[in-house]
């Protein structure tokens, strides 16, 4: 079995499909299609979570800017002194492609149900290996993460990997 966290998913944009456009074989435009290709299907970061031992890793697409201000639309106005916090959980969970551990050596899912399947996401799956009685991501990722601080830490990280600059995540935040 080829070890999940070197899969390549791909992360698409109906937006951007070449809607059937031909392109000649040895032409500058096949090549670039296909370099693009190569960089969606490489488009994840797989992150262990902190301070778990033996370690848990979860793998992260990137996010969208649509995926950004909505979670930050969605706790703007909010009064609770966790807002940054449930931000983060947001963009996590939208970001969020799986959830693995290494077995005897092989990096698999992290569900002992299911070793070789889909690994669970922050879902309802992930919920009952953790014994929350919650569907709610933002509660299965509390769940998993040790500290409030984790959660900021790796939705920076995401962040980041999603090609924004600490300075426009810190913008962003503060309403700019």
């Amino acid at each position: 079995m080829q070890n999940p966290l070197e899969e390549n998913p791909t992360m698409s944009n109906p937006e951007l499909e070449t809607a059937g456009t031909p392109a000649a074989p040895d032409s500058r435009l096949a090549s670039l299609r296909e370099r693009r290709e190569q960089a969606l299907k490489a488009l994840h970061i797989d992150l262990p979570v902190p301070r778990l031992d033996p370690p848990v890793y979860v793998r992260y697409g990137a996010v969208t800017q649509a995926q950004i201000n909505a979670a930050n639309k969605q706790f703007e106005k909010s009064k609770d002194r966790d807002r940054d916090v449930l931000t983060n959980a947001t963009v996590l969970g939208h970001a969020c492609q799986g959830v693995y551990e290494e077995v005897d050596g092989e990096i698999v899912s992290i569900d002992p149900e299911d070793r070789h399947g889909d690994a669970p996401r922050f879902d309802e799956r992930l919920a009952e290996l953790l014994g929350i009685q919650s569907n709610r991501a933002s509660d299965v990722i509390r769940a998993l993460y040790v500290t409030d601080g984790d959660i900021i830490a790796t939705g920076a990280k995401v962040a980041e990997f999603s090609g924004y600059t600490m300075e426009n995540i810190e913008e962003r935040q503060q309403g700019f």
